[in-house]
């Protein structure tokens, strides 16, 4: 093996690892918006400065979270019941 060879198959190397290192921090960046919107979703941030003069009603903001986090449970509730009722 020669010289350049060598160079060049190091070269490749380090080319295909930074190619992994792009990949993996894409994805870690997309599992994190991710995770941002859903958390974002159940604490109703949405509904901050939804008001017709931009303020945030706090009975809205609340209604929103209380019921995102009821739907949330009936959705588990729902789950465990069709899990234990067919399951085996």
């Amino acid at each position: 093996m020669t010289r350049h060879s060598a160079d060049e198959a190091s070269r490749r190397e380090a080319f295909a690892v930074l190619d992994r290192l792009r990949q993996d921090a894409r994805a870690r960046a997309s599992w994190t918006n991710a995770r941002r919107r859903v958390v974002d979703h159940f604490a109703g941030r949405d509904a901050i400065g939804a008001a017709r003069n931009g303020t945030t009603d706090p009975l809205e903001l609340w209604g929103r979270r209380i019921g995102r986090g009821f739907n949330f449970a009936c959705v588990i509730g729902l789950c465990v019941y069709l899990y234990l009722t067919h399951s085996s």
